[in-house]
């Protein structure tokens, strides 16, 4: 009994640590969030884009998505004619 906790316990571990989401697919789950388009989509691209550059700041290809995702956020809320879009 004393032997199975411990192998349990590593194979819950592993299991965890294989399912849990790779930040290439956060950022590939983003992509596709920009590409649909729209205002609720493009912030939802730009939540995980600052989510992962919070842990990688300096990454070039994060913050140059992150800033067109915030561009197009901004120029879909003006052309919808957005409550507040000037502050956007």
């Amino acid at each position: 009994m004393k032997k199975t906790i411990p192998s349990f316990m590593l194979m819950v571990i592993v299991v965890l640590l294989v399912a849990a989401p790779s930040p290439a697919s956060n950022v590939s789950d983003a992509d596709a969030l920009y590409e649909k388009g729209g205002l609720l989509n493009y912030q939802k691209a730009i939540d995980i884009y600052e989510t992962l550059l919070q842990s990688n700041p300096n990454d070039f290809d994060l913050n140059w998505k992150c800033a067109r995702a915030y561009r197009e956020y901004g120029e879909t809320a003006k052309k919808d004619k957005v409550e507040g879009w000037k502050k956007i």
